[in-house]
């Protein structure tokens, strides 16, 4: 059976954008993990969401069969997404998503 990776984003209802950009062949389950692992950069906006009494909003930018396809669309949803919380490393560097493949970057 081939696997199926999804490219989702985390949407903040109080002003409609995305927060946060993420790839998962299992994306409900996914998204639900976001609100309850600290480790998670989207973790701290879904507490605060959550704590108002609102929903998350959640959309699909894309569904893929390769997964190296759906890593470059994340890494590139979170590079342009104004608002997204995982656009960086924890080291201030661009995310490894980014550019996995590095001739994606000739062209």
């Amino acid at each position: 059976m081939t696997k199926i990776w999804t490219v989702y984003g985390l949407i903040d209802p109080r002003d409609r954008s995305v927060f946060y950009v993420g790839m998962s062949t299992v994306v409900d389950r996914r998204i639900a993990q976001h609100s309850q692992d600290p480790a998670s950069s989207a973790y701290q906006v879904c507490r605060i969401i959550l704590s108002e009494g609102l929903e998350i909003g959640t959309c699909v930018f894309g569904s893929f069969t390769d997964k190296l396809a759906a890593k470059i669309m994340e890494g590139r949803l979170a590079l342009v997404l104004p608002y997204a919380v995982n656009k960086k490393t924890k080291f201030g560097l661009p995310s490894c998503n980014l550019y996995p493949d590095w001739q994606d970057l000739r062209n």
